[in-house]
C-alpha cells in the first residue's frame, strides 16, 4: 500500500492554531522547529521510507522521537553530532532532505539496523545509541516509540480505512526485558576506574597521577582536570592540579557530589560535605576507612587551582 505523504504528515503537524479538530483527524505533534521545516522532514521520512520499503508509520515514530522533525532546532543534537561523525559528515546540516541532516541521519542509521536484526523491537532499541546497543534503558522508550507508530497509523486511518502497521513483533510482550542485554552505557569515565586488583590507597601514597585520574572522575566529562608536575617546589601556593570552569558550574557540581555521600569513588572514598570558604573558593572533604582528605578549589585569574589537604 502506498502511503501519501503529504496526507500523514498533515495530520500529524496541523497546528492547533487551525481551530480544534472535532474528529480527532489531527495528533497535533509538539513541534520543536518551525512548521515549514518539520513538515518537510516528517514529508522526507515517508519518502525515504517508500523509497527502501520499510514500515513508514514506525520510522516515522523513531525519526519524530529523536530529532523532532528539527532542523535548526534539534530535540538531541548531541546524539546526531555523534552520528554525523559515523557517516562521515562534516558538520550537521539544517536543510532535512540533505544527506548529513538530522532526518537522513535517523533514518540511515535505523534502516542499517534493520538490516542487521529483521527486527524492528531491536533495530528502534539499538538505534536510540550511536553505538547502535540496545540498552535495557531503552526498552521503555522503545515501547513509547512504537505506540507512537500505532497512533500515527490511527490518525492516518481516519481518512484511508485499509492501513495495517507492519508488526514485527506481533504477538510478543510490549516491553522485551532480557536479562543478558547490558543494563546501560558505559560512563565515558569508565576508563579512570580502577580494576579490582589494583591497589587504590592513593592518597596515602602521594600519588598524583591516581589523584588526577580521581579528580577527573568526581568532577565528570563537563571539566578537563590538568596537571604539572613540580609546580609546588616552586611556590608553595601553586597546587599541582588545576581546572578552567566558571565558578557557578563548578558550585553546583560540587554540591552535586556532596549530596550523593553514599557513592563510592574508587571502591573507596566517599564525599562528606562541601565547605563554601568564600563566594568563589571550596572544600570539597572526603572520607574513608584508613583516612579523611579534602579538595580545596581556589580561583586564580581564570583557572581554579586544586590543593589535596
Amino acid at each position: 500500500m502506498v502511503i501519501k505523504a503529504l496526507t500523514l504528515c498533515a495530520a500529524l503537524l496541523a497546528p492547533r492554531s487551525t481551530g480544534e479538530d472535532p474528529h480527532g483527524r489531527a495528533l497535533h505533534l509538539k513541534l520543536y522547529d518551525s512548521f515549514d521545516s518539520s513538515y518537510e522532514a516528517c514529508v522526507h521520512t515517508v519518502k525515504l521510507a517508500r523509497s527502501t520499503k520499510v514500515d513508514p508509520f514506525m520510522t516515522t515514530a523513531f525519526v519524530y522521537e529523536t530529532s523532532g522533525f528539527g532542523g535548526k532546532k534539534i530535540k538531541n543534537k548531541r546524539f546526531f553530532k555523534k552520528l554525523a561523525k559515523i557517516y562521515g559528515c562534516e558538520r550537521l546540516e539544517e536543510t532535512p532532505r540533505t544527506s548529513c541532516s538530522a532526518t537522513t541521519l535517523a533514518f540511515f542509521h535505523l534502516t542499517d539496523l534493520l538490516r542487521k536484526t529483521d527486527d524492528y523491537y531491536e533495530a528502534i532499541c539499538g538505534a536510540f545509541e550511536a553505538n547502535s546497543v540496545c540498552y535495557r534503558e531503552n526498552e521503555k522508550r522503545t515501547t513509547k516509540t512504537l505506540n507512537l507508530a500505532r497512533r500515527f497509523v490511527y490518525v492516518y486511518n481516519r481518512r484511508f480505512k485499509r492501513t495495517v502497521l507492519n508488526w514485527a513483533f506481533e504477538g510478543t510482550e510490549s516491553r522485551r526485558e532480557h536479562s543478558s542485554r547490558p543494563r546501560s552505557p558505559p560512563s565515558p569515565l569508565s576508563h579512570l576506574q580502577p580494576s579490582e586488583n589494583e591497589d587504590i590507597v592513593f592518597f596515602e601514597m602521594g600519588d598524583e597521577r591516581k589523584q588526577l585520574k580521581f579528580m577527573s572522575l568526581v568532577l565528570g566529562p563537563g571539566f578537563q582536570v590538568n596537571f604539572e608536575e613540580n609546580i609546588q617546589q616552586n611556590n608553595p601556593r601553586m597546587a599541582n592540579f588545576y581546572v578552567n570552569a566558571d565558578p557557578y558550574q563548578l558550585r553546583n557540581r560540587l554540591i552535586n557530589v556532596a549530596n550523593h555521600t553514599n557513592e563510592r569513588y574508587f571502591r573507596k572514598y566517599q564525599a562528606h560535605k562541601l565547605v563554601f570558604i568564600n563566594e568563589t573558593d571550596f572544600r570539597l572533604l572526603f572520607r574513608s576507612r584508613s583516612r579523611n582528605f579534602s579538595l580545596k578549589f581556589v580561583k586564580s585569574s581564570n583557572l581554579y587551582q586544586i590543593h589535596v589537604e
